[in-house]
Order: structure tokens, then C-alpha cells, then sequence
């Protein structure tokens, strides 16, 4: 019985849109230049949107937010709120993430509000 549950739950996650990782330098730097923009209370949004599948996304957190754990431990929570929020990401897109200079310290439901209003965002539009 066991074995069912957890075929079930991978089953859920498979079906989920595909996300995966920006790589290329051109690719981020096409987005900041040239993407647009929405800010909310923990970070910067840039993103454009495509015709086709996977979405892509980035997170760009630079050296005066703190140190390479800290860092490292923003990059974890925005990458675990983005997880947690893929269902809800409906059509192809690209986004780059750059956190405020304060997200060391800000709670990991603040960063999933923030998520969810972009997500929000980028769904009217």
C-alpha cells in the first residue's frame, strides 16, 4: 500500500510544468537588459515571455547581500518557494530573480507571497 502512495505523488510532480535553470550568460543578461520588470517588497523580477516550454528561471544574488552562505541560503529558500509555486505558472516564460539586500533575514512565507505575486502578475498579463 505504501508503494501506491508514493507512485501517486510522484505522479503529481511529473505532471507539473517543466521548470528549469537559466545557463547562459547571454541568456541573463538579455533578460536584465531587455526584459521587463516587477518589484515587490523582497526582490526584483525581470521576464520575458516565449513561445515554447520549459519555463526558465535564474536567481541572481550578488556579493553585498552577505557572504557565499548566505548567499547560498537565499538562493535556497527562493528556489524552494519557486518549487512549491510551479502548478501555478501557466504559460512559457523566462524570469531572473534578483533578492533585496534584506532577504538574509526575512521569512520563507514572505518569499512565497512574493513569488505567488509575481506569479499573479505575470498571469493577467
Amino acid at each position: 500500500m505504501e508503494d501506491g502512495f508514493y507512485l501517486q505523488e510522484e505522479e503529481k510532480v511529473a505532471k507539473s510544468l517543466p521548470l528549469e535553470t537559466l545557463k547562459r550568460e547571454k541568456d541573463f543578461k538579455n533578460l536584465l537588459n531587455s526584459g521587463l520588470n516587477f518589484k515587490t517588497d523582497i526582490a526584483r523580477f525581470f521576464y520575458s515571455r516565449k513561445d515554447n516550454f520549459p519555463i526558465r528561471y535564474g536567481i541572481v544574488v550578488s556579493k553585498k547581500l552577505g557572504n557565499s552562505v548566505t548567499r547560498n541560503k537565499i538562493r535556497r529558500l527562493f528556489r524552494e518557494a519557486l518549487r512549491i509555486k510551479t502548478d501555478l505558472i501557466i504559460m512559457p516564460v523566462d524570469f531572473v530573480i534578483m533578492p533585496y539586500k534584506f532577504c538574509g533575514d526575512v521569512e520563507f512565507s514572505r518569499i512565497v507571497t512574493g513569488i505567488d505575486k509575481f506569479i499573479e502578475f505575470i498571469s493577467k498579463r
